[in-house]
């Protein structure tokens, strides 16, 4: 994990986060931080992104398709 966020640090790739174990990194480049996907999902909500290109990357644990909906 340390790894990805170096290179997300080095390329500056602004990020979000989305499980708890994301939780305990300090990086400048992560922006939002969610506990879980229903969290990221309910902020989109709130907060519509536009004119993004965004990557999710995960486990199929955690269930990262429901944001779909949402972008």
């Amino acid at each position: 994990m340390n790894l990805l966020i170096s290179l997300l640090e080095n390329l500056k790739i602004t990020t979000w986060t989305v499980g708890k174990e994301f939780k305990s990194i300090d990086s400048s480049i992560i922006q939002q931080q969610f506990n879980t996907t229903n969290e990221a999902k309910e902020f989109i909500a709130k907060n519509p992104i536009e004119a993004t290109l965004i990557l999710l990357k995960a486990s199929r644990s955690i269930g990262l398709e429901i944001l779909e909906e949402e972008l």
